[in-house]
């Protein structure tokens, strides 16, 4: 298999390197985003409805001990931050949500902006090498004729093969880019909705 795969490398021409750069980049970034939004909690409701009975029940430790089992997960670790300055009053902890989720919303958006850009950027190059092949068609017919049927394949081969590369690279690419989107955004609308129960909760207590 291997051997047929560096065929189709070779016969693509030099268009088909960038497009592995390409694809190795769009990959390796895909996976980091998979294990970074992974250690998001799976049941934040459940979460939440655990942290609220620590807090009826005067258990503020455990509720603090217990946003540690989660390994910087954004919920927990919010959570625990308010918890531990939830003493400086109401407004504060509106203010301290705010400036969360402006510190952390980035950090989940990390590299989804590259992986778009490098999606797009794939078929893009998968189209450079369809030029490059029939330019090299045109020119081997203006040089022999069609007497040279071997050249001609190999530049309508060329012209095939990078713009087949272009769209596996793309089409996978976008689709895990959409999927992440989403699921960023979930995070962080459910994070937002816990928080506020935790903060109305708290503002009954005091």
């Amino acid at each position: 298999m291997f051997g047929k795969v560096w065929e189709m490398i070779v016969a693509g021409g030099a268009v088909m390197w960038p497009i592995i750069v390409v694809s190795l980049i769009i990959w390796t970034l895909i996976i980091e985003k998979y294990f970074s939004l992974k250690k998001e909690i799976a049941n934040p409701d459940g979460f939440t409805d655990t942290i609220i009975a620590f807090l009826k029940n005067k258990k503020e430790k455990s509720a603090l001990n217990f946003c540690l089992n989660f390994h910087d997960a954004v919920l927990p670790s919010a959570v625990r931050l308010l918890l531990l300055e939830k003493e400086k009053g109401k407004e504060h902890l509106s203010k301290l949500m705010r400036q969360i989720f402006h510190e952390t919303y980035p950090l989940l958006e990390k590299n989804l902006s590259t992986i778009a850009v490098l999606a797009k950027v794939a078929p893009l190059l998968g189209l450079l090498g369809t030029v490059t092949g029939m330019v090299s068609t045109f020119t081997s017919i203006s040089m022999y004729g069609t007497s040279d049927p071997q050249a001609l394949a190999k530049g309508i081969s060329q012209a095939l093969i990078t713009t087949q590369a272009g769209l596996i690279v793309a089409i996978p690419a976008l689709f895990f880019h959409n999927y992440m989107v989403r699921k960023t955004d979930d995070v962080m609308n459910t994070t937002e909705k816990n928080l506020m129960k935790i903060i109305n909760f708290l503002k009954e207590v005091r």
